[in-house]
């Protein structure tokens, strides 16, 4: 797929935006500039997945936080 300028730089900021790094996000650029779409979507559920694991890591933080808070009121 051919992109013009302006439409790299959406793709940049899409990506940015979307918490990629600046390393997944050429990557990605480069696959769908090859018309590898199927390679770009892997590249980015893998990001996906990464984020989620790392999404559910900090809800359990805050699970335990919330649960000392609420010990500490209970024990007032």
């Amino acid at each position: 797929m051919q992109l013009d300028e302006r439409q790299e730089k959406n793709y940049l900021q899409n990506f940015s935006d979307a918490g990629c790094d600046s390393d997944i996000a050429k990557r990605c650029i480069c696959l769908i500039k090859d018309n590898d779409e199927a390679g770009a979507i892997k590249l980015l559920a893998n990001q996906r997945e990464k984020m989620l694991v790392q999404i559910h890591g900090e809800q359990k933080q805050l699970d335990c936080l919330d649960y000392l808070i609420y010990r500490i009121k209970k024990e007032k």
